[in-house]
């Protein structure tokens, strides 16, 4: 803690008096005896003056984007960092919280009628654009409008664009959400960044400054070398601390790492996992923040050893996911059991379905044939007369650049070797791996997922799904995933959500191993406020502030 200066001739002058009194004290009782000896008073000081730092506006954070963006439409883009950019200029009808609660933004509130298919959001009032223009209904149904134009492979907020039946303007502050069967798909449908419609249309969208109702504006645009972003005094929330932003544009993520090292950026977000050799102490600080990227086993259950769940529920139990995310991925990862994050508003919190346990899993290999008949370590099964060893083939992505995948898998088939299974790690390029995954032409696969905001999981689970590529199959699963993915309350959203996980742990179509983390790297002169996730990491900016005395500070954040 540091002192003010305003508090400093106040503190010297107490700091006298109570010095004069002690001088006074001392004269008149400076000891006592007892028993033969003579005992010091104790003296007494007031504690330190500590100073906490109060937010104040001012000041400008430089931060990096990659140069020369393929397109400028926000509908369309596809680097995450040119998303957290738009992220300050635009707003969305719904944001999703950090806990997967869906929050308002544009939207104020929202109801569903007794279908479950006709969704009403009601806008805020008063919001402007960039321009001075009224933010209306008209501008959601045109953006909306161009989603539904766009491709899954255009934009990614296209993906459930097939399942809206319709979207229309009841007013200028009310629009109509029509989904082509029940459910809480029109939420998610809605965190669609808002384009203004006087602006945009007609325009080319791709290549025009764009503008939006957020907390900032773009003063300068130049996608090569620096765009300059200031506060919108036209913004409908408090006005943030930090009043200017200079994105400058690298070449590469290499190259901006070393432009933070250089202090010519004073934050990023990094996915290296060798991100604390950029740190340092006392003049950079860092928070992990959780992605939607999801790892895990896909076990191929249409034949063979993986379609015994006790075999899948051994394999689970065997694995030391913790200890997987120290080794292999330097502890940027959360450990899971279940495709939805721990610490979702719907689940649970942190589960523990499957925490490790080796005799159990040896318990469960024993229960479905396998076990150590002949003492050398490894699990057999009789077949004939001969012992069969229990050795698994482990399928697996080639990335020649990046090591973790194969250091992932490496880590798994050594915990499998300690309770007897035997690990085949089997690297192939991207297109075989690819083709093998749906073709079902593989044992075991590490794969990776990425979710969006909407927590439903059936593209991965539900039978016959493009990317079931383990080929489960469970009607009953198939009913709960339905039951999921209609409710239209929180509540009711929550009990099916945790009823989905239940029938998930009975089942183990997948072994969850983790989902990844990032890292947000800035300057210790950041004040740093919020929670985040990967797809709102820049919503907290406004509530940024930089410590305004030469001591620097502490914040609650600090790593």
């Amino acid at each position: 803690m540091k002192y003010t200066k305003g508090c400093i001739p106040i503190f010297k002058c107490i700091s006298l008096i109570l010095f004069c009194a002690a001088i006074a004290l001392a004269g008149s009782c400076s000891a006592v005896s007892v028993a033969g000896y003579e005992q010091q008073i104790a003296m007494y000081t007031l504690p330190p003056v500590s100073e906490v730092p109060a937010p104040a506006p001012g000041g400008e954070l430089a931060f990096p984007v990659l140069r020369n963006p393929s397109t400028l439409n926000p509908l369309k883009i596809d680097n995450v960092e040119w998303y957290n950019l738009f992220s300050l200029v635009y707003e969305q009808p719904v944001r999703i919280m950090p806990d997967g609660t869906p929050g308002p933004e544009l939207a104020e509130t929202w109801e569903v009628d007794e279908t479950g298919k006709e969704w009403t959001f009601h806008l805020r009032e008063g919001v402007k654009w960039q321009d001075g223009s009224d933010f209306t209904s008209a501008d959601v149904v045109y953006t909306a409008g161009l989603i539904k134009g766009y491709t899954s492979g255009e934009s990614m907020y296209s993906r459930h664009g097939g399942e809206i039946s319709g979207l229309s303007a009841d007013g200028d502050y009310t629009v109509k959400v029509r989904l082509s069967r029940p459910g809480n798909l029109a939420i998610y449908f809605m965190t669609f960044p808002v384009l203004c419609k006087s602006y945009c249309e007609g325009k080319d969208i791709n290549s025009l400054k764009p503008i939006g109702t957020g907390p900032y504006k773009i003063e300068s645009f130049d996608k090569m070398n620096r765009i300059e972003l200031k506060y919108n005094e036209l913004w409908w929330k408090k006005p943030p601390y930090i009043q200017s932003l200079a994105a400058i544009c690298y070449a590469d993520h290499p190259t901006e790492l070393a432009a933070f090292d250089s202090s010519l950026v004073d934050f990023l977000t990094t996915s290296s996992l060798t991100v604390d050799t950029h740190k340092k102490y006392g003049y950079t600080k860092s928070i992990d923040y959780q992605t939607n990227y999801y790892d895990c086993l896909v076990p191929n259950m249409r034949a063979g050893l993986f379609s015994d769940a006790d075999m899948r529920k051994g394999l689970s139990l065997a694995l030391d996911k913790r200890e997987i995310v120290s080794k292999a991925l330097l502890g940027h990862a959360v450990a899971c059991d279940y495709p939805v994050a721990p610490d979702s508003f719907l689940t649970g919190g942190p589960s523990t379905l499957y925490k490790y346990n080796l005799t159990e899993a040896v318990s469960l290999f024993e229960k479905a044939g396998w076990k150590d008949r002949d003492g050398d370590g490894m699990l057999e099964r009789v077949e004939g007369t001969r012992l069969l060893d229990l050795n698994v083939r482990l399928l697996i992505k080639e990335d020649k650049e990046n090591t973790e995948r194969k250091d992932v898998a490496e880590n798994i088939a050594a915990q499998l070797r300690k309770c007897g299974v035997g690990v085949e790690i089997v690297e192939e390029p991207k297109s075989v791996y690819e083709q093998d995954l749906k073709s079902g032409n593989f044992e075991i696969a590490l794969c990776e997922f990425y979710f969006d905001q909407d927590p439903d999981v059936s593209f991965m689970l539900r039978s016959g799904a493009d990317s079931n590529f383990g080929g489960f199959s469970d009607e009953g699963f198939d009913a709960i995933l339905d039951e999921a993915s209609s409710a239209t309350g929180a509540e009711e959203m929550k009990a099916a959500y945790l009823k989905l996980q239940d029938a998930f742990s009975d089942a183990v179509p997948q072994i969850s191993l983790y989902f990844r983390t990032n890292t947000l790297l800035y300057d210790a002169s950041i004040n740093v406020v919020g929670n985040f996730r990967e797809l709102n990491v820049f919503s907290t900016i406004p509530q940024w502030y930089l410590y305004t005395t030469d001591t620097g500070g502490t914040d609650d954040n600090e790593r």
